[in-house]
């Protein structure tokens, strides 16, 4: 049985000779090595290594393929990384046979390829391949990779009878990789009857490793399918005794998510400890749970709290959820002298919404104040972020219309566009403009002709989601469907594929066609010279309005990523550019040439996968709209984020000035990227 595979708990004074009998009656139980493990080393400088790497950026599968089975293991071992980011099913049968190569790295990148092919014909080979042994077995990363492969591809039966397995501490990689396979499983929401169990087992037992203690914790955090109203108290003592916090910012989480009445107590306990920033933000964060408004009080000392990374939550919990009847404490935040202009959007953005209808003079002079910021600022993200608050309001969209002028930052115009689209979609829009007849159907089919004709990036994704789910009449109105496909017509590829595919999904919906996604052609090969040139691990240093952050970056982990990125400093790309998003505890991105995410260079670079992942903070990744799309931006985590692993590019780790990173926030500004001596 698959169980008896995957227990290495079976211990006692006869173990040793009781592995040796298993052993002896396990075809894949230590194979005959033939190479030594050590002698698998890849030379970037090798032509084979290069013609490798660039077969898997153009994606010729069958040259890939050929291999897999080469007698040289480095070749093998190349060609199984490439499928990693290939995901080529056609490749399942060949890379299951390199489960048993007599190379551990090869075995370990065949079990990891499969997993990101994540298709369950592969299920078969890799619970065959896990090796039956105590952990001074000889593939122990295989067998941790398995186990997360089989998060990605298994089906519920291999879950199951997954969750019956323990593992001891010093079994650290094993461990891991069953903490990463139930999180695995749960990204797919699949999850086992003793999954909560499990995960505490791991999390309160300090003997574990950092990451396999971490992995569960985040699987608490994530998934709203485990419910641990029945665990309180439990979860409750673990929030109180852990004290690293990225362990405990998850615990939170969970601890939030419960709604319950006793953990809002101790999450009000814990803010006011002043804990680190990440863990206050992660409760905040967590009040969402409570729908009713209970958490209104401590929302509201939250909103005080000098970090944006705690008040913009509690704000945002306040606007959602927030008591109605305390609309004048809310109202007092307008017109708090310490908030930056990110949060007074915010503040203005609650008093519309929870102060009384009656009291009309007072919201129309809120009103009338975002008008005046919106006339008056010189900050692009100011102004945009102003003018969203206006997103459920049509009786303002003849103000809105009038706002458009050809000299506004991208960053403007694309908010603009998509505050006009909200205001159209609002269930109140043909109570403010009533009739088949009525004039600004006609003011807002020439002002959608005229932006399709200007064919913006930023704009055209807005009218995009706008036609996703307009009304019949304004479609009809717009002419919608031939009208975006003019739009589209006039986009540039590969620099505008995120917009081109926007507008053909929205396109095949009114056409009651079949949507399929443009693929980027790839235009952008690894300038190999230019990789010669540089260390394996190196630093750069970003210049910002907040201080310095010391990047490292690794060039064998992401070759064509490094590259490029090198090649951009040194061109003087990242001179003057803005942040232009801001997650609280989750990211910050930069580089977008337009300013508004919508932005990039004629060319895309691929989706660079490694062993590198996200499980520490301060990763560097590159964005991307889907595989294969990425080019100028990129992100620097706050947090560990494993649900971005096997999806984004890693290339770098963050090694110095992690409190300026927390200080960043939207629109501040990227004065320049340059290589350290």
């Amino acid at each position: 049985m698959l169980i008896q595979k995957f227990d290495h708990t079976l211990r006692s004074k006869y173990y040793g000779f009781f592995a040796i009998f298993i052993c002896s009656l396990t075809v894949a139980c230590f194979p005959p090595v033939q190479e030594d493990h050590s002698s698998v080393h890849l030379d970037y400088s090798d032509p084979v290594v290069i013609s490798i790497l660039n077969f898997a950026d153009e994606h010729k599968t069958d040259s890939l393929l050929s291999y897999l089975s080469h007698q040289d293991a480095k070749y093998r071992l190349i060609a199984a990384q490439s499928f990693w980011f290939v995901r080529d099913s056609v490749s399942i049968s060949k890379l299951s046979r390199l489960l048993t190569d007599p190379i551990e790295k090869v075995r370990e990148a065949a079990a990891i390829a499969l997993g990101q092919i994540g298709k369950k014909e592969a299920e078969e080979s890799l619970t065959k391949a896990f090796i039956a042994v105590d952990s001074v077995g000889p593939y122990l990363n295989t067998n941790r990779h398995i186990l997360e492969a089989l998060g990605k591809t298994g089906t519920d039966q291999t879950l199951q009878q997954l969750c019956e397995v323990q593992y001891l501490p010093k079994d650290s990689l094993l461990s891991l990789g069953l903490a990463t396979g139930i999180y695995r499983f749960g990204i797919r929401n699949l999850f086992c009857k003793n999954a909560k169990t499990i995960l505490f087992q791991l999390v309160a037992n300090k003997d574990y490793s950092h990451a396999t203690r971490l992995m569960a914790a985040h699987s608490i955090q994530r998934f709203k399918a485990l419910d641990f109203t029945d665990s309180l108290e439990t979860l409750k003592r673990l929030c109180v005794e852990e004290k690293n916090p990225e362990i405990r910012m998850c615990l939170v989480a969970g601890l939030a998510r419960t709604g319950a009445a006793s953990a809002l107590t101790l999450i009000e306990e814990l803010y006011s400890r002043g804990l680190d920033v990440r863990v206050m933000s992660n409760a905040i964060k967590g009040l969402s749970s409570y729908k009713n408004g209970q958490a209104t009080s401590i929302a509201l000392r939250a909103a005080q709290n000098p970090s944006e990374h705690v008040a913009i939550p509690a704000l945002e919990y306040l606007i959602e959820y927030g008591q109605p009847e305390k609309y004048e404490e809310y109202q007092k935040l307008v017109d708090q002298s310490s908030y930056s202009w990110r949060l007074n959007a915010l503040a203005y953005q609650l008093a519309l919404k929870k102060i009384p209808y009656y009291m009309i003079l007072t919201r129309e002079g809120i009103e009338s104040r975002i008008k005046q910021k919106i006339s008056t600022t010189k900050n692009p993200y100011e102004k945009a972020t102003f003018i969203k608050l206006f997103a459920d309001k049509p009786k303002e969209l003849y103000y809105l219309l009038s706002l458009d002028q050809q000299n506004n930052k991208s960053v403007v115009r694309t908010a603009l566009m998509e505050t006009i689209g909200s205001c159209i979609k609002n269930a109140s829009f043909e109570l403010v403009f009533p009739g088949t007849r009525n004039p600004i159907y006609p003011i807002i089919a020439n002002f959608i002709q005229r932006k399709c004709t200007d064919a913006d990036a930023g704009e055209c994704a807005a009218m995009a989601e706008l036609f996703m789910n307009a009304k019949p009449l304004v479609i009809k109105y717009c002419q919608a469907d031939s009208i975006l496909q003019v739009a589209q017509s006039k986009l540039s590829l590969p620099k505008d594929i995120e917009t081109y595919n926007a507008l053909q999904e929205t396109i095949c919906k009114l056409t009651k066609t079949s949507y399929k996604p443009r693929i980027a052609e790839f235009t952008h090969p690894i300038d190999w010279k230019e990789f010669a040139t540089l260390q394996d691990t190196f630093e750069v240093l970003m210049k910002t309005e907040k201080g310095e952050l010391r990047l490292q970056l690794y060039k064998k982990m992401a070759p064509g990523t490094v590259v490029n990125f090198v090649q951009l400093i040194k061109s003087g790309f990242y001179k003057s550019k803005y942040f232009h998003r801001v997650v609280p505890n989750f990211v910050v991105q930069v580089g977008c040439p337009r300013g508004d995410g919508y932005g990039a260079l004629d060319y895309c670079i691929r989706t660079e996968i490694s062993k590198m992942n996200y499980l520490e903070s301060g990763m560097v990744g590159m964005a991307s709209a889907g595989a294969d799309t990425e080019g100028t931006q990129f992100f620097i985590t706050h947090s560990p984020t494993p649900h971005l692993d096997g999806r984004y590019t890693v290339f770098g780790k963050l090694v110095g000035g992690f409190d300026v990173l927390m200080s960043i926030y939207q629109g501040d500004e990227l004065t320049d990227i340059q290589i350290a001596n």
